[in-house]
């Protein structure tokens, strides 16, 4: 399983976490889209948007974008969970 940090609203490391450990603060909303993420075999820090696909599958932008609103995800599952399910 792959191990992530992240940089919360002070800009400290967190981490590490498991994937489920990010998708819930995905979830929760602790996880903007320009939120910094790292894990082995990223080059640099890296924007949550960016990586998001490979935590948390059925992302999609919600109807608040676009009409001023703040931009936030509707998560249908983590790919932990989706991997589960076929097994």
């Amino acid at each position: 399983m792959t191990d992530w940090y992240y940089a919360d609203a002070n800009n400290q490391r967190q981490g590490p976490l498991p994937e489920s450990d990010l998708a819930a603060l995905h979830t929760g909303g602790n996880l903007r889209p320009e939120t910094l993420v790292w894990r082995q075999g990223l080059p640099a820090w890296t924007a949550w948007r960016k990586v998001m696909h490979e935590v948390v599958v059925g992302g999609t932008p919600n109807a608040a974008i676009g009409r001023g609103g703040s931009p936030g995800f509707t998560v249908c599952a983590t790919r932990a969970a989706r991997t589960t399910m076929v097994q």
